[in-house]
């Protein structure tokens, strides 16, 4: 027998947003710098979106760095190199570090970005989800259930392709407010279906009595 139990998340707050004008938006990245994040893509991603609109982002990083794996530091050390090779992208760029308020990031941010190269189910993603922060993720893993397919709940891209990065940067900028606000609303509703404490302990309790 399989079954599929998702993680069980605190319910957070949620938010209805007035999303900032485009060139004014503010987007999160929440989680280690470490290999998987895909950090790297992901800035050369936000080279091409200013190259194609001549305006970027404030994007901010909150994590800590992810200094015990050598794959991971090599990562880190390229995007800083990168940073400092990118004027543009690194004025609208920043490393924020471990943050305790962390239900604040989801609140003031126009997005989060989840572009990770593997992963399990990223917890930030459900707790943007419960919080009414729209999700630009990478189509792995069960992404592209939680979020749907046709944007329904966040939008998609391939993580090995800073195009299709770039393009899901596009869709989570340019896309309407009330397209968005839609979103972030059945966002919720799938969260507090799928993602909330008492769904998961009741998942594995039905499972260990089948």
């Amino acid at each position: 027998k399989v079954s599929t139990i998702y993680n069980g998340c605190k319910d957070i707050k949620f938010y209805k947003k007035e999303f900032k004008d485009n060139k004014k938006k503010k987007l999160i990245i929440i989680g280690r710098i470490a290999y998987p994040k895909n950090g790297l893509r992901l800035l050369k991603s936000l080279k091409l979106f200013h190259q194609k609109h001549n305006f970027l982002p404030k994007v901010e990083w909150a994590g800590r760095i992810d200094s015990s794996r050598s794959k991971s530091n090599k990562i880190y050390n390229a995007m800083k190199i990168f940073l400092e090779e990118n004027p543009i992208v690194c004025k609208n760029f920043k490393f924020i570090g471990e943050v305790k308020e962390i239900e604040d990031l989801y609140k003031n941010a126009d997005g989060l970005i989840s572009v990770s190269i593997f992963e399990g189910l990223p917890y930030v993603i459900c707790e943007a989800m419960f919080s009414g922060c729209p999700v630009l993720a990478s189509n792995i893993s069960d992404n592209g259930i939680i979020l749907g397919e046709n944007s329904e709940r966040g939008f998609l891209c391939n993580p090995l392709s800073i195009q299709s990065i770039c393009g899901g940067l596009e869709n989570l900028i340019f896309s309407p407010e009330e397209k968005l606000l839609d979103m972030t609303i059945k966002s919720r509703t799938f969260a507090e279906d799928n993602f909330s404490l008492q769904k998961m302990l009741n998942s594995y309790k039905n499972l260990i009595r089948e």
